[in-house]
């Protein structure tokens, strides 16, 4: 009987007994070392071979992974926000592409902890420009880090931008809006605007010299509104306070001089400096021989242009149907005068205009 035979049953039936012809019969065993010996180099081949695939399979996805990771994240990670909040704009590109000096953007966040939406914005910045650094400072290991920006506690992600002895800090909470339910008092995210900080923050940086709006105080004016307050110093206009009685004039390096709302009358020597400053500022547009001496206009029009081509200001057209109409020349009198009667029959302007 062979080997196999001897222990084979079938279901139900009883293990047939040795016959005596059988048990005079020499047995056959198989040699251990033989069946060890074929077994051994069966696996070890089949073994080698599933092993070297392994190795091959692991190089392959080693090397895929380097290649990734050499990518660009703009090229290997898809923005599927709805929102699209690890896209940057076309300004930021234009900012980024012309940034001929060194940033780094502190991102100050324990290990582990950093915020998904700010650290892939900022890969797309690093991504778009060689002069963009990003580095991640954690307060536990280097808890004096923040302190020599500002004396400020900063919340977990918030950022330090820096280019040689400038720096700007951005908030945590200036990059993300939220409202809160007074009803159960959850607060919900409702916005970000890391963008609009971060390349704010290094335009700021950047520039050596950033226009100046002074403010007039000394008469009861209000105080600037906190969201307009935020959306001048987010173009990195620089705002200042200015008191004429105790000053005297309006200082040379103004760019801009706000009155809000005074609630006493301003004096004769204040109106005169005022005049003043206009004035100066009147002559030095009429001494400008560049561009058409008949098309020019003076003030907003030079100062929003210079801010935009800076890269320190942007502007955000809002759309209307109403139909602008001015006076420019002697002819154009007649038009706008016909336009304001129009406006008036239909109710939009009042009867008396001027009073």
């Amino acid at each position: 009987m062979k080997f196999s035979e001897k222990f084979k049953k079938n279901k139900g039936e009883a293990a047939v007994p040795e016959t005596a012809q059988d048990s005079g019969k020499k047995k056959h065993k198989p040699d251990p070392k033989k069946l060890v010996g074929t077994i051994s180099k069966k696996h070890i081949k089949n073994g080698s071979y599933s092993m070297a695939m392994a190795a091959v399979f692991i190089v392959i996805v080693v090397v895929i992974n380097m290649i990734v990771g050499a990518i660009p994240s703009k090229y290997s990670q898809l923005d599927v926000s709805s929102s699209k909040l690890y896209t940057i704009g076309d300004e930021t590109k234009k900012v980024l592409k012309a940034l001929d000096k060194d940033v780094t953007i502190y991102q100050i966040a324990a290990s582990g902890s950093e915020d998904d939406t700010i650290s892939n914005l900022l890969s797309r910045y690093k991504d778009e420009s060689k002069h963009i650094k990003v580095e991640v400072k954690d307060p536990v290991v280097n808890p004096k880090f923040a302190s020599e920006y500002t004396t400020d506690d900063l919340a977990s992600n918030s950022l330090i931008v820096v280019c040689g002895d400038r720096n700007k800090v951005i908030n945590y909470n200036d990059m993300y809006s939220s409202s809160v339910d007074y009803n159960t008092w959850q607060q919900t995210t409702t916005g970000f605007d890391g963008e609009g900080q971060i390349t704010s923050a290094i335009g700021y940086v950047t520039s050596e010299d950033l226009p100046i709006m002074y403010t007039l105080s000394g008469h009861g004016e209000k105080d600037l509104d906190s969201s307009f307050k935020e959306d001048i110093q987010k173009a990195n206009i620089d705002i200042k306070e200015l008191n004429l009685l105790t000053e005297g004039k309006v200082p040379d390096d103004a760019d801009c001089l706000f009155i809000d709302s005074p609630s006493t009358d301003i004096s004769e020597d204040e109106k005169t400096a005022i005049i003043d400053y206009l004035e100066n500022g009147f002559k030095e547009f009429l001494l400008d021989d560049s561009g058409d001496e008949l098309t020019k206009e003076y003030l907003l029009p030079i100062i929003v242009d210079q801010l935009i081509k800076t890269n320190r200001a942007s502007v955000k057209v809002l759309e209307t149907t109403d139909k602008w109409f001015g006076v420019t020349y002697p002819e154009d009198k007649q038009a706008v005068q016909d336009s304001i009667k129009e406006l008036i029959e239909k109710g939009i302007y009042p009867e008396k205009l001027w009073k």
